[in-house]
């Protein structure tokens, strides 16, 4: 399984060059939440 929560020294989400990461891993968060 893909870790999304796994970035580099990326601690502000939104404002790292891995955004596309964090939105990948709040919607898979909110996924298994509402789901």
């Amino acid at each position: 399984m893909i870790e999304f929560h796994q970035r580099p020294q990326g601690e502000v989400g939104f404002l790292s060059d891995n955004w596309s990461n964090d939105i990948g891993y709040m919607l898979l968060s909110f996924t298994l939440i509402v789901g």
